[in-house]
């Protein structure tokens, strides 16, 4: 894994750490696809480009992960902000929530 094919078949060498698009994808259990759209729309992990070349670091892939990690408490706490008022009360009671500061927000 220390070097990544050339379109005429030779070979070019790789620093240690760094990934090709087709290791980053499998590595972050994506399709080679999916990272490219990724790229086109600027979501997704860091990369670097030489010619042709794409490629990705190790760290910058484990950052990225790690950055897109879900804390469960707050993830309850935004899912009870989108509810309707008397659910979300009923809900806040049964997952021991504070109570929301403020009124009612008008939707436009």
């Amino acid at each position: 894994m220390t070097s990544q094919r050339k379109s005429d078949g030779g070979q070019r060498a790789r620093q240690p750490g760094r990934l090709s698009a087709g290791e980053a994808a499998g590595w972050l259990g994506v399709s080679v696809s999916t990272l490219a759209n990724w790229r086109c729309s600027e979501k997704g992990p860091r990369y670097s480009k030489n010619g042709k070349w794409v490629e990705y670091d190790l760290v910058d892939l484990e950052a990225w992960r790690e950055a897109k990690k879900i804390d469960p408490e707050a993830a309850k706490v935004k899912v009870v902000k989108v509810m309707k008022p008397k659910i979300a009360q009923r809900l806040r009671e049964t997952l021991n929530l504070p109570p929301v500061k403020g009124g009612r927000r008008k939707v436009a």
